[in-house]
């Protein structure tokens, strides 16, 4: 069971409550240049900068949910695709748990973004990350990306100002560019099925567990019925977020070749 500190807790008050709003007058107190400890959650004890996002990632609440699948379904050895690692909280989680013969591939557009994953993984000595500097989708060449003020809501669209190289997974494994992932974190503001679309034969040979997350019903829908085409298990996370598990067939093989699937 994870130990949850007291600033962490106090980070959990709703910004609705009376203290919710003092605690977070707070937290803007700290410079945002500042280099912080994570303080509680799955990252507790690894390094942040505290600019590089929402002040839940260096006080380790955020999207806990999440954090517990990842670290509970991810077992040593694995191959993890962080599809919009952002800044790469997920990716440091991952990294920590396939350990030195796993491999973590963070996926990220943002110019932003990228600076503070690429100093995250050096501050961390995260040696078995490798950043792509792409977005992915489904199909191979430069897109328009569209980067607000907050750096959570970047994404592919016809209307961006900015050029960005865009990627599929299946091109890239089935160019031996990249092995196929054991896991797949997806979070891409609206991209996701296209996510999927662009891996779908990889989806078919190497039926990776899939943590996905989507933020309208719409795109749930159409992420949710590709994947279960593909007999994949869903089994939800929170409203917005799914586990989604290969078909038994699989995961029995993945089980004999000592990646766990629970």
């Amino acid at each position: 069971m994870q130990r949850v500190t007291m600033t962490g807790t106090l980070a959990r008050l709703p910004s609705t409550t009376f203290l919710g709003r003092i605690v977070r007058r707070f937290f803007r107190l700290v410079p945002r240049r500042r280099v912080e400890t994570v303080r509680s959650g799955s990252l507790k004890g690894r390094r942040w900068i505290v600019a590089s996002g929402v002040h839940g990632y260096w006080l380790g609440t955020y999207e806990p949910e999440m954090q517990r699948v990842i670290e509970r379904i991810v077992a040593r050895g694995g191959v993890f695709y962080d599809v919009g690692a952002h800044a790469g909280y997920f990716s440091l989680l991952a990294s920590r748990v396939v350990g030195a013969a796993g491999r973590v591939v963070a996926f990220e557009p943002d110019a932003g973004n990228l600076r503070h994953l690429r100093e995250h993984v050096r501050l961390n000595d995260a040696g078995n990350v490798t950043v792509i500097e792409a977005a992915v989708a489904d199909a191979s060449g430069s897109a328009r990306f569209a980067a607000p003020s907050s750096s959570f809501e970047g994404s592919l669209s016809r209307a961006g100002a900015l050029s960005v190289n865009m990627v599929t997974v299946d091109g890239l494994v089935e160019s031996g560019a990249l092995p196929a992932p054991t896991y797949v974190k997806i979070d891409v503001e609206g991209a996701e099925f296209r996510v999927l679309r662009g891996a779908r034969r990889t989806l078919r040979t190497a039926s990776p567990t899939i943590f996905l997350a989507v933020h309208s019903p719409a795109g749930q829908r159409r992420c949710l019925d590709a994947l279960r085409t593909l007999r994949y298990e869903l089994r939800p996370i929170t409203r917005d977020a799914w586990l989604c598990v290969p078909p038994p067939a699989y995961t029995t093989g993945r089980r004999a070749a000592g990646h766990v699937v629970t």
